[in-house]
């Protein structure tokens, strides 16, 4: 059976803010930052990245 493909989005954080990578993305070599770069990352939209939009920390880009 094959599973759903995960949803990539491109992210940048808003207003200047400090967003820190979560952990298992730096142990698993996906990024090797503590902080979301300000030019932005693709990333897979996870319950971490769609809490962080919630708060008005990130914002999608298309």
């Amino acid at each position: 059976m094959m599973g759903t493909q995960p949803e990539i989005v491109f992210i940048k954080p808003k207003h200047g803010r400090k967003v820190p990578i979560p952990q298992y993305m730096r142990d698993t070599q996906e990024y090797f930052g503590d902080y979301l770069p300000e030019e932005g990352l693709q990333v897979q939209k996870t319950l971490f990245w769609i809490r962080r939009k919630q708060d008005d920390d990130i914002e999608e880009v298309s």
